[in-house]
């Protein structure tokens, strides 16, 4: 690739070094996502009582369908359909961790030149990857390879596109996180308050609202899926 990235100055492309406090590495970016649903509306309209041909609350029920989707992704730390992310860090490694899951592939390895900032691809065959413990993923250098030397000296120097999901549509979400998702809408759907007029829309007041989104009930279908955070004593 030839694009170039940032403005010269006298040290290059180079930035100062970040003081006192380092950002997290790596910095994930979602850059894309399928547009599609994790659960099917006709689903939805038969999980909360609504007749098959009833279409007039599609849009709110999509809404809602959305709305527990995110609450669950957040809950478990994963992507439910699929969706390319960008890791940005200052550093290449023999081995570099991609803390987004279910992790699927990487799709490309860049790094921006330390004198030209042109943003370049670093070749195939240079890495491999692989998913890890709890569906993460990890790059390795690989045998008698080493990563390109003329990387710039900065936080993002270093640029791994990658997707994460279990799919591209509903067809493929596991059969519990789609129930998980039917009960949170229904919980959503069922606690709303009377319908308001507000500037030309409808506002929902929600009653009996809880601090979370999905329903006690749900949470344990959503066990397996949940991130754990491994403590060494």
């Amino acid at each position: 690739m030839t694009a170039v990235f940032g403005h010269v100055g006298s040290s290059g492309f180079h930035l100062p070094p970040v003081d006192p406090v380092p950002s997290p590495w790596p910095v994930y970016t979602r850059t894309a996502e399928t547009d599609a649903l994790p659960v099917a509306i006709a689903d939805v309209r038969e999980f909360i009582g609504l007749p098959s041909g009833d279409t007039s609350r599609d849009t709110e029920l999509t809404l809602f369908v959305k709305t527990a989707a995110r609450a669950i992704e957040h809950h478990c730390q994963v992507s439910i359909l699929d969706t390319t992310w960008q890791a940005a860090m200052p550093e290449f490694g023999e081995r570099i961790a991609l803390n987004k899951r279910p992790f699927k592939t990487v799709l490309l390895i860049e790094y921006v030149h330390e004198t030209t900032g042109t943003i370049t691809s670093v070749a195939g065959d240079t890495f491999h990857d692989t998913t890890i413990g709890q569906q993460m993923g990890m790059v390795w250098l690989g045998h008698d390879k080493s990563w390109p030397d003329d990387k710039a000296i900065r936080h993002d120097a270093v640029r791994i596109t990658f997707t994460t999901g279990y799919g591209t549509d509903d067809t493929t979400v596991p059969a519990d996180i789609k129930h998980a998702i039917l009960m949170a809408v229904a919980s959503m759907d069922a606690n709303r308050g009377d319908c308001e007029s507000s500037g030309g829309g409808s506002v929902y007041a929600m009653k009996n609202s809880t601090p979370s989104i999905i329903p006690a009930a749900a949470q344990p279908l959503l066990g397996p899926y949940v991130f754990r955070h491994l403590a060494v004593a």
